[in-house]
């Protein structure tokens, strides 16, 4: 089952449809028109509308949003977030996944 979710990116907030495969996570595929060229069309984001990671299957952005459920109270505010959670932990649990950074071409290039 989906919801509409607004996100943020650099073309200003869209609308998509996400699953919620845990309280204040949403997985969604990224529209056309956001990171053209990017392998990594599906983001694993917060309530907020923000990004936590990408991933290159609706499955991976899942199994992404399983292995930090029990980090943080995802429906917590963004801010509150932001402090309390332990980003290497964070970021190794999503690795392990198979997600990346959500900015990870703008990285590398």
């Amino acid at each position: 089952m989906t919801t509409p979710h607004t996100i943020f990116c650099a073309q200003g907030p869209e609308t998509v449809h996400a699953s919620s495969p845990t309280p204040g996570l949403y997985v969604y595929e990224i529209p056309a028109n956001v990171a053209v060229s990017s392998p990594l069309r599906w983001r694993l984001g917060h309530r907020s509308g923000l990004a936590i990671a990408a991933a290159t299957s609706e499955a991976d952005a899942t199994r992404g949003a399983q292995a930090v459920a029990d980090l943080a109270d995802w429906t917590a505010d963004y801010v509150d977030l932001r402090n309390k959670v332990d980003r290497k932990a964070l970021f190794r649990r999503l690795s392990a996944a198979k997600c990346h950074h959500p900015d990870e071409e703008r990285q590398s290039a």
